[in-house]
């Protein structure tokens, strides 16, 4: 019969029991929810891919664990060694079967179920040979924690199935434990002892369960948003390329446009500065006007230089250069200007400079955009 001091421990450990639970549940923070359909539509894909793997893995694991720990039978239990195989062989015969049926569609759409019928398999073997030995100290309770503690191992259940795993756990070893003849009296000590201490396991992997499944759900929704945020660059991306050639088009159309025009206006001035009968100052209007169409017409050719360049199909037109005739050339096309601006320009160019090899017309661009600068922040 049960002692005074059993029942005091008993008593001591269902209390402290209370309060680990109470803690614990103190600690569990707010659920995590998926925040639409699609994503709990691919969380359910991913997990239903990791389950099945996982499940294949713990279906070989079990079968071995199954056969390979026969020889225990012989050394705990010798005279029901015979019995005992049977039984490891129908349940290795069942594991097998589970394992086959994993790759069925029925498999695939209840997938959690056979989360909660793959572990118990052998836990419901296990209650049976302790129920056949009429031991209540029997050690194969320790089986029922291995079926528990490996499937969180490899396979970890929801906090719903945590708890359901681990209540019929505790009611099959109930079962093997009080459905039969004790002979008159029986010793409940050691039948509570491994309730409580499956209890405690179960305990734990149901908390800890309910944790991983949280951070499978937080990693889940940050590899979401992180796949969402890459698609959406991609797109980004795609649409600015094609702003871009949108507007390479329209600056090579628009310079096309208007080089047209502006060649038909070049050649009657050309005309009118070859005519000899000129007054100097119509001459000189007339060679501004000159070379003021010309520099519009590089401007215009430089709008095609820059769609070029920015499609990488930009090259220098290296050529020789004297620096005395491009220099004087360029104080040339700026002198009208700087007289409407009462302003003087000079250039002072040694007999002795040489020629140099460079693209006359973008170092002419620069030269002259540079001078023009100079001569608008002047004073009068």
């Amino acid at each position: 019969m049960e002692t005074g001091a059993s029942r005091v421990a008993s008593g001591a450990n269902v209390w402290w029991s209370g309060r680990f639970v109470r803690f614990l549940l103190e600690q569990v923070p707010e659920s995590l929810a998926l925040p639409d359909q699609e994503s709990k539509a691919l969380f359910a894909a991913e997990d239903q891919r990791l389950t099945i793997r996982s499940l294949t893995l713990l279906c070989l694991l079990a079968v071995i664990l199954v056969l390979g720990t026969t020889v225990l039978d012989a050394i705990v239990y010798p005279e029901m060694t015979g019995p005992f195989f049977k039984l490891r062989l129908l349940c290795a015969a069942m594991l097998l079967a589970t394992l086959l049926s994993l790759n069925t569609d029925f498999a695939r759409q209840h997938y959690r179920a056979y989360t909660l019928l793959l572990p118990l398999v052998p836990a419901f073997f296990i209650a049976w040979m302790i129920y056949l030995a009429r031991d209540p100290g029997s050690p194969y309770y320790a089986a029922l924690v291995l079926c528990l503690v490996a499937t969180g191992f490899i396979f970890h259940w929801t906090f719903t199935e945590g708890l359901i795993a681990t209540g019929i756990t505790l009611v099959l070893y109930a079962i093997a434990n009080f459905s039969w003849d004790h002979g008159g009296g029986i010793s409940l000590s050691a039948t509570i002892s491994n309730l409580f201490f499956i209890s405690l396991n179960g305990l734990v992997i149901v908390v800890g369960s309910y944790f991983h499944h949280r951070t499978r759900v937080r990693e889940f929704l940050t590899r979401l948003e992180l796949d969402r945020s890459k698609i959406e660059l991609e797109a980004s991306n795609q649409q600015l390329r094609e702003l871009d050639r949108l507007k390479n088009d329209f600056l090579a159309n628009v310079s096309h446009e208007l080089r047209t025009p502006l060649t038909l206006l070049l050649a009657p001035i050309e005309s009118m500065r070859l005519q000899q009968d000129l007054a100097p100052a119509q001459r000189e209007l007339i060679t501004t006007m000159h070379q003021q169409s010309l520099r519009l017409l590089k401007l215009i050719n430089d709008l095609l230089d820059i769609a070029k360049l920015e499609s990488g199909k930009l090259q220098l037109r290296c050529e020789r250069v004297n620096l005395g005739d491009f220099v004087n050339g360029v104080i040339e096309s700026i002198s009208v200007i700087a007289r409407q601006r009462n302003l003087t320009v000079t250039a002072h160019v040694s007999d002795g400079v040489a020629t140099v090899e460079t693209d006359r017309d973008k170092l002419e661009k620069i030269c002259l955009n540079l001078l023009f600068n100079a001569l608008k922040f002047t004073p009068e």
